[in-house]
């Protein structure tokens, strides 16, 4: 089994000659993560972020009529962009 852990927030400095300047590396949370923290539902959460811009789906290749699990990795830019959906899904 694959462990994947979150990326910790840090600047990555480049080589002064690359010209790349900083780069800043986000954390990424699964669909357990995200629905323990906001206390939702695995389901609801997996509905909120499953077809949004950003989020990283990760889809094996699957051999004959076995299914595949696709697992989501959510960058924290994109749980900003959602929450506020989320807490009021009314508008």
């Amino acid at each position: 089994m694959l462990a994947v852990t979150a990326l910790p927030v840090e600047v990555c400095r480049k080589g002064r000659e690359s010209g790349k300047g900083d780069q800043v590396i986000e954390k990424h949370y699964t669909i357990n993560e995200l629905a323990e923290l906001l206390t939702m539902s695995f389901e609801r959460m997996r509905q909120l972020v499953m077809d949004e811009p950003g989020v990283l789906r990760i889809a094996p290749k699957t051999q004959g009529e076995r299914r595949g699990r696709t697992m989501y990795r959510i960058p924290e830019s994109v749980v900003q962009r959602i929450l506020p959906r989320s807490a009021n899904p009314a508008s």
